[in-house]
């Protein structure tokens, strides 16, 4: 494990540094949560646990727009500027139960 601090190489099993005694087991200083070495937020509360990190306090906003409905007919409108007509129809195709046999590989 490699310290944040003095980038020294570590044992996984070692909760301090031995270069530096820097804790290598980030604990959260607002809510204690112990986390895992790879971890950049709190697993607990999500504040940043390295340093120049951190979420704001409190729950985000969201904001709320009010978007009328569209009228009847708008959305075909809409689609119609956006999406070319078929140029003709599509062909009507048929296929057996012999062709399906042979793409399937079933013995006859």
């Amino acid at each position: 494990m490699t310290c944040p601090t003095c980038r020294r190489d570590n044992s996984p099993a070692r909760r301090y540094c031995g270069g530096c005694g820097s804790n290598l087991v980030p604990s959260c200083t607002g809510c204690s949560f112990v986390n895992e070495s790879t971890d950049r937020f709190c697993g607990g509360c999500g504040a940043g646990l390295v340093a120049g990190l951190s979420l704001p306090a409190g729950p985000a906003a969201v904001a709320v727009v009010a978007v009328p409905a569209p009228a009847r007919g708008e959305l075909a409108e809409l689609f119609a500027t956006i999406t070319p007509p078929l140029a003709a129809p599509l062909p009507e195709t048929g296929v057996s139960q012999d062709d399906l046999d042979r793409m399937f590989g079933v013995p006859s």
